[in-house]
C-alpha cells in the first residue's frame, strides 16, 4: 500500500515539475512573440508626412476596405494608446479638444476630452492597430515609439477594417507618422 501512494506521488510531483516546464517555455516563446511583434510594428512607423490626408469626420464615411490617409491626434479616452497592443484612439481636433487646450482647465488626463459630450466624442474618434498577417493585432506595446504619446499628432495610412461599422470605426494601419 506504501508503495502505491510512493507512486502515485512521485506521479504528481513528476506532472507538476512538466506544467511548470511548460509555463516556463509558454512564458519564453510569449517573450520572443513579443520581441518580434514589437520589431514588426516598429517598421510601421514613417520618418516623413504624408501629403494628402482626410480629416477623421471625413474617414469615417469610408466604407469596410477602402484605403485611407487619415490625420488626428490621440485622444478621446482616458487611455487612448491600448496597453499590451499595437493599437490607439485617434480624435479629430476641429471637433473634440483636449483639455489642457481649455483655458482654467487642469485635468489630469486631458486627453480624454471630458469637457465635450460623449456624442462628439463617438462620431469624431475611430480605432487604429497593426495587425500580423492574420488580421489580428500585434501584442505589442508601442507608446514612445517615435515620440507616439496621448495628445501626439499623426497621420495613418491604411484600410478600413472589415468590422468596422458606422459606431465603430478601425484602420488597420500600413503607416504611422508622429508629428
Amino acid at each position: 500500500m506504501l508503495k502505491k501512494i510512493m507512486l502515485v506521488l512521485a506521479v504528481l510531483l513528476l506532472a507538476a515539475c512538466g506544467e511548470k516546464g511548460t509555463e516556463k517555455g509558454s512564458e519564453k516563446a510569449e517573450v520572443k512573440d513579443s520581441a518580434q511583434a514589437l520589431a514588426q510594428a516598429e517598421k510601421h512607423f514613417i520618418k516623413e508626412e504624408p501629403k494628402s490626408k482626410v480629416t477623421v469626420l471625413a474617414a469615417r464615411k469610408l466604407e469596410a476596405g477602402k484605403s485611407v490617409t487619415v490625420e488626428g491626434v490621440i485622444l478621446g479616452k482616458a487611455t487612448p494608446i491600448v496597453k499590451g497592443r499595437a493599437a490607439f484612439v485617434i480624435g479629430d481636433p476641429s471637433v473634440i479638444t483636449s483639455c489642457d487646450l481649455r483655458e482654467g482647465d487642469n485635468c489630469k488626463t486631458p486627453w480624454d476630452c471630458c469637457c465635450d459630450s460623449k456624442k462628439d466624442i463617438a462620431r469624431a474618434t475611430l480605432n487604429i492597430q497593426i495587425v500580423d498577417a492574420d488580421g489580428m493585432v500585434l501584442k505589442t506595446d508601442i507608446r514612445d515609439i517615435e515620440g507616439l504619446t496621448e495628445n501626439s499628432r499623426v497621420v495613418i495610412k491604411g484600410t478600413v477594417d472589415k468590422t468596422s461599422t458606422d459606431k465603430a470605426m478601425t484602420i488597420n494601419a500600413e503607416s504611422i507618422f508622429v508629428d
